[in-house]
């Protein structure tokens, strides 16, 4: 924003991904682990005065390192709830329109 903050997203508040897989809280998890190593890494620099990576881009590496895995993750569960809800007509397995 314009005050300097930074926020960042974990979870289905990042990426909503359909139930089917059952990976919600996997997912949060996993974001969470790569926030939480990010935010280590700036602190520490800090912490010793090293001039490392600013904020930002800690938490734009996050964005990188998880978005792929997620991404598979999101297809895997669209695909699964395609075959389980009847196909083209489940509904709700729908992949998104990128």
């Amino acid at each position: 924003g314009d005050d300097g903050a930074i926020v960042t997203l974990v979870g289905d508040a990042a990426h909503s991904i359909p139930p089917f897989l059952g990976q919600g809280a996997n997912q949060a998890i996993q974001d969470s682990y790569c926030v939480v190593t990010k935010l280590y890494e700036y602190n520490s620099n800090v912490a010793t005065g090293v001039d490392g990576p600013g904020l930002d881009k800690l938490m734009k590496d996050y964005e990188r390192t998880r978005w792929f895995h997620n991404f598979i993750i999101l297809l895997n569960s669209c695909f699964l709830g395609y075959l389980e809800t009847g196909g083209e007509h489940g509904g709700d397995a729908q992949i998104p329109d990128f």
